[in-house]
């Protein structure tokens, strides 16, 4: 990593930028122009009438854009280079998210989101077998003859398992900016969600054992990874939440003990944190840590039988604490995660087709399921948008095949604007079947 940095740094003098300016200054600029043109769009977004969110991942599509046609050369090398997965940029915009989805977790019940489990699941798993069904039948459609991967039953495979995760974090920033995270419809969407990410991440780990064995000539076996990944994720889940309460009125006491400016917004990321770590070596996302971390710490407050009134009065400042440090890293994963759409990668006719055909499906494949929820049709359809994008999860999966060569690299730009246009298309619908829902 920090010769990647120090190679940026000499692109940057070369292509005009001063040769003090090292990777700290850089890492600044680009911090700045983020959070400006961050902000900018969602100001805009909102005086249209549109989740802020919208326009931060406009504002991150425009950015890539310019950057590819205005920039030289190595000035563009330089802002893509810094900007990629593993970079600062990257690694703080992740950061947001956590912290995000952590605050989506305090702002939530447990008991709430076990009263809507059953439905939650409902819509979770067949959120997850109808896309990779559809997906896998019209990649198979359409990209039997692409010409950039061998063996075409690991590319479908791979689409269609991509088109089946979904993203909690920009689903949960939409419903947390339409004050609407307690609402019925909104604990079905986050448990679904939940479920969602521990079925993709299943469902990852068995693909990519599967693909590993094929590639090695090895025999496959699929019940050791089945196994071993769902033993893993429910140790998590259910020592997590049983034990995760206990520790969390625990280090609530010891919060309250300490004293200075920020003492326990800080205590509070620092449990978040290692809560997200302990989710990624159990194998599942760090998102789910995060999540699950708000939880036990709400239920923590409301399982003690003292100082519950001068705990809740703590996470409520703590609450405050932590917005400016959301309001600040979130938006940089969202327009980062809008600059890697790359336009030029699908002005084919072929490729333009197959691009659409997997966006409706994806879109189609995941709005139906929020029919399963009793209740009305406003109702239905506003849990399905809240199932639609694919965000960072999405993201992952496409990575990841890349990486494994299960797909090429139009199809991995496919995957990239399935992932953006659903995640674009999601605010609106969310915001439009929200409209006087709660009066229904």
């Amino acid at each position: 990593m920090f010769e990647q940095i120090m190679a940026a740094a000499a692109y940057a003098a070369d292509a005009g930028v001063p040769e003090n300016a090292d990777s700290l200054t850089l890492l600044l600029i680009e911090i700045s122009v983020i959070l400006v043109a961050a902000k900018g769009g969602g100001h805009i977004a909102l005086k249209l009438g549109q989740p802020g969110i919208l326009g931060e991942l406009v504002a991150g599509v425009a950015m890539g854009a310019l950057s590819r046609l205005v920039l030289p050369g190595q000035l563009h090398d330089l802002f893509v280079l810094s900007t990629g997965p593993e970079s600062h940029l990257a690694i703080l915009g992740e950061l947001g998210i956590l912290l995000l989805l952590f605050r989506v977790g305090l702002e939530s019940s447990p008991r709430d989101l076990m009263g809507v489990g059953a439905t939650s699941l409902f819509v979770a798993v067949g959120g997850v077998l109808l896309p990779l069904g559809m997906g896998y039948f019209v990649c198979n459609l359409l990209a039997s003859d692409f010409p950039d991967i061998a063996n075409k039953w690991q590319m479908h495979l791979f689409v269609g398992a991509t088109m089946a995760a979904t993203s909690v974090g920009v689903t949960a920033s939409v419903l947390s900016e339409m004050k609407r995270l307690r609402s019925r419809e909104s604990r079905i969407i986050l448990g679904a969600a939940i479920i969602d990410d521990i079925l993709g991440l299943l469902l990852l780990a068995i693909i990519t054992g599967v693909i590993g064995g094929t590639q090695n000539g090895s025999e496959i076996r699929l019940i050791p990874i089945i196994v071993s990944v769902a033993v893993s994720a429910s140790i998590f889940i259910v020592v997590g939440t049983l034990a995760g309460t206990w520790i969390a009125r625990r280090y609530l006491r010891l919060l309250r003990r300490i004293n200075g400016s920020g003492a326990y917004a800080a205590g509070l990321i620092a449990f978040c944190l290692l809560f997200s770590t302990a989710a990624e070596l159990s194998g599942l996302a760090p998102i789910v840590g995060a999540f699950l971390a708000g939880l036990v710490i709400d239920d923590g407050v409301n399982s003690s039988t003292a100082d519950v009134a001068r705990d809740t009065d703590q996470i409520g400042r703590g609450e405050r604490e932590l917005a400016p440090v959301i309001a600040i890293l979130a938006p940089i994963f969202f327009v980062l995660m809008g600059m890697q759409v790359r336009i030029d990668s699908i002005l084919s006719l072929k490729m333009a087709l197959f691009t659409a055909a997997i966006t409706a499906v994806a879109i189609i494949g995941k709005f139906v399921v929020g029919f399963v929820v009793p209740g009305s049709l406003r109702s239905k359809a506003f849990v399905g948008a809240g199932m639609v994008p694919r965000g960072e999860v999405g993201l992952i999966f496409a990575a990841v095949g890349r990486t494994v060569g299960a797909i090429g690299e139009e199809t991995f730009s496919a995957l990239v604007f399935m992932v953006i246009l659903t995640t674009l298309v999601a605010p609106p619908l969310l915001k439009y079947f929200g409209r006087d829902l709660e009066t229904e």
